[in-house]
C-alpha cells in the first residue's frame, strides 16, 4: 500500500470511527471467506472476485491500524513478526521459544 493510500485511510477512519469501520470489516471478512470458498468449490485459482474481497480487506486493515495507539501498533507488530518466525521454525523442523 502506499503512503498516500495509508494516509487516505487514516482521513476515512478518522471520518467514520473504529467502532463504524470495524463493523465493515466484519462484513468484508465475511465477503472474502464466500470467495475463498467457492475458489475451494469450482476447484479454480484466483479470481476476480478474490482479488476484489482481498483489496477490501486489506483496506480495513490498514483502517485499523491507523487507529492503533502507539503501544497497540508495537504489540500488532510483535504479533506479525512472532507468528511468522513461528511458521519458519515449523518449516524448518525447529522449535521456536517465544519471550512474553
Amino acid at each position: 500500500m502506499t503512503d498516500e493510500q495509508k494516509e487516505k485511510c487514516r482521513q476515512i477512519i478518522e471520518h467514520y470511527g473504529f467502532e463504524g469501520q470495524r463493523d465493515i470489516l466484519i462484513e468484508e471478512c465475511a465477503e472474502l471467506i464466500q470467495a475463498v470458498c467457492k475458489i475451494k468449490r469450482d476447484g479454480g485459482g484466483v479470481s476476480f472476485n478474490f482479488l476484489e474481497e482481498l483489496a477490501d480487506v486489506t483496506i480495513m486493515i490498514e483502517q485499523m491500524k491507523q487507529a492503533f495507539t502507539g503501544d497497540e501498533l508495537i504489540d500488532y507488530l510483535c504479533f506479525i513478526n512472532r507468528k511468522i518466525e513461528r511458521q519458519m521454525c515449523r518449516m524448518n523442523g525447529t522449535s521456536c521459544v517465544f519471550v512474553e
